[in-house]
């Protein structure tokens, strides 16, 4: 498909006004910010295009075009002096950003371009409206369809990871499923005959911790952080109330906690859905009821 070339002489294309920046889906926020950058800085390259083939790239560093990227010799013509220009080359990055990242769909880069110019220049758009949301509503199925067979190996993994984990020496697991290893028993106590104290929902605490994927990955840490954190025991995840309250000051564990008593099938953060998460968790200390005042 060709696209129409506008002169590296001519003015800037500017947006007409009351343009919503939002796009109804992620899809065609992906397509409708593809090439922006393109469209203010390269006039004479030829379009590239990217097939389903490409669909394993998103977020490389690799090109998904077919032909090498310009380098920024190629674009020493754009500039970028004005308020305006500087905006319209962060739009479009940005956008482009967001469309290498989207794998939902094999990006034809001409089309796009031309979807782009269409729009830009106000000429009559090739696929009506009806049909546009219709192609939004067949890319939201394939992406559910691609989430949940993702959620399902994760959850498997799980169940796998879980079972043999449990069977090493030295873990534990309680009937709701959660499997910890003492790492550190609390000190021994001045007086033995002062009962044990484990703090309960109610209470706050003090702890550090380093939490883990199954294969290693580091999303949340006070110990990187270098600085420990206080919270109501109820206001963490289930995994994390469970363990606390079994618990002693003094007392570090390495949990293991299954997606259900984690962050579930909707995942959180850095953390894909379905995932076991691995604490090594330390009990610094409970806030006494006196200090919290009236």
């Amino acid at each position: 498909m060709e696209v129409a070339k506008a002169p590296c002489t001519a003015k800037a294309v500017t947006l007409p006004a009351g343009m919503p920046m939002g796009l109804a889906t992620k899809t065609a926020a992906s397509i409708a910010a593809a090439l922006l950058a393109f469209l203010l800085g390269s006039c004479d390259r030829p379009a590239a295009s990217q097939t389903d083939k490409n669909e394993d790239l998103p977020g490389s560093s690799e090109a998904t075009a077919t032909e090498p990227s310009p380098t920024a010799d190629d674009d020493d013509q754009l500039a970028l002096e004005t308020l305006d220009q500087r905006a319209s080359y962060s739009i479009g990055y940005r956008f482009g950003s967001n469309l290498v990242r989207d794998d939902s769909v094999g990006v034809d880069t001409a089309a796009v371009m031309t979807g782009m110019e269409d729009a830009l220049l106000k000429r009559k758009q090739r696929l009506d409206d009806q049909a546009m949301r219709s192609i939004g509503e067949e890319l939201d199925k394939r992406r559910e369809t691609k989430s949940m067979a993702i959620s399902a190996n994760k959850r498997q993994e799980a169940r796998e990871f879980l079972d043999r984990n449990g069977r090493r020496d030295g873990v534990s697991q309680t009937n709701t499923g959660l499997q910890f290893e003492i790492l550190n028993a609390p000190p021994t106590r001045d007086d033995p005959s002062q009962p044990l104290r484990h703090p309960s929902a109610m209470d706050e605490v003090t702890v550090h911790y380093h939490g883990t994927l199954t294969n290693g990955t580091v999303f949340d840490s006070s110990i990187d952080r270098g600085e420990p954190i206080t919270f109501e025991v109820r206001g963490v995840i289930p995994g994390w109330i469970e363990a606390l309250q079994l618990m002693q000051v003094g007392e570090k564990r390495r949990l293991f906690i299954p997606p259900g008593l984690g962050y579930g099938s909707e995942g959180a953060g850095s953390v894909p859905p379905n995932s076991v998460l691995i604490f090594d968790l330390e009990l610094l200390g409970i806030k006494d009821k006196e200090e919290e005042g009236p």
